[in-house]
């Protein structure tokens, strides 16, 4: 077993996902966290013979000590400030037509 695929500890409670629901969680597509997974930053787990599982916990780590040019969490993108404009009734005018 690779360094980047090992088993989690016995007893230790994991919040261990699907690559999909990974992506889903963190914002981002399923290749970025392949990408993730295939530099190093994230580590997978496997039950089995079954498909890699990732830890949020560990992620939600790396996410807060890895600078943003490594790794960027989706769930960040478009957090600015929204200000509402006022809504005004458009009247068509006879020249419109």
């Amino acid at each position: 077993m690779s360094t980047s695929e090992s088993t989690p500890p016995r007893g230790a409670a994991r919040r261990l996902r699907e690559r999909a629901r990974t992506a889903r969680f963190f914002e981002v597509s399923e290749s970025t966290v392949d990408n993730w997974h295939s530099r190093g930053y994230i580590v997978a787990y496997r039950r089995g013979a079954g498909e890699l599982l990732f830890d949020l916990d560990e992620i939600e780590e790396k996410l807060s000590t890895m600078p943003r040019s490594k790794m960027r969490d989706g769930r960040l993108r478009g957090k600015g400030r929204v200000v509402a404009l006022p809504i005004v009734a458009e009247v068509a005018t006879e020249a419109d037509q």
